[in-house]
């Protein structure tokens, strides 16, 4: 066999093809104080600034030595782009969701005419294009986000769990919304380079 590139290695795997090895990445986030300290980008910061992202995302490669970049290090870039109380991080500790945005349907309607260019989405993607920029002719480009299914619980709170079963108009609006929204920054993350 072969050798491949990072990227080719990681879309060969994808697809089901045979390769040299296995790929040297981590599908998660990267994000250690070590690598902070490391590359002088520390989180809450870098959850917010698209520069110092890109720099801690490229920390898992330049000091780990992964063969991919990944972006961003939380899961509530999703829910505060909707407005969701977010209860900051620290050096040592990610962003949590804390307050919730849909309680009716009404509420979903409320949140549509998004423009993805705003917010953490905004900062995640324009850290995304200056990764890819720089290593997406060798490295895959890893962009993360929640699922439909979290985002719904993030926007709905603990109520969702029993939303589900118990009010299907409010589960099944807040599905398609959740799930439009996330092929929509998927598609968005994969346009600026992921």
């Amino acid at each position: 066999m072969s050798n491949y590139t990072p990227k080719e290695r990681l879309a060969r795997i994808l697809t089901g093809q045979n390769v040299d090895r296995m790929a040297a990445i981590s599908v998660t986030q990267t994000g250690t104080v070590e690598q902070m300290e490391a590359c002088g980008s520390f989180w809450p910061a870098a959850n917010e600034d698209a520069q110092l992202m890109a720099k801690l995302g490229e920390a898992g490669h330049t000091v780990i030595g992964f063969e991919a970049v990944r972006v961003p290090f939380d899961i509530t870039a999703e829910a505060e782009f909707f407005g969701c109380k977010i209860k900051a991080g620290t050096q040592e500790q990610q962003p949590s969701v804390v307050g919730h945005v849909v309680k009716s349907v009404d509420d979903i309607a409320k949140l549509e005419g998004y423009n993805l260019d705003h917010g953490r989405i905004g900062v995640v993607c324009e850290a995304i294009r200056i990764l890819a920029d720089k290593y997406g002719k060798e490295l895959p480009i890893i962009g993360s986000m929640i699922g439909p299914f979290s985002l719904a619980q993030h926007l709905n709170g603990d109520d969702w769990f029993m939303n589900i079963f118990t009010d299907e108009n409010l589960g099944l609006k807040l599905m398609e919304f959740s799930t439009a929204f996330s092929i929509a920054y998927a598609k968005k993350m994969v346009e600026n380079g992921a």
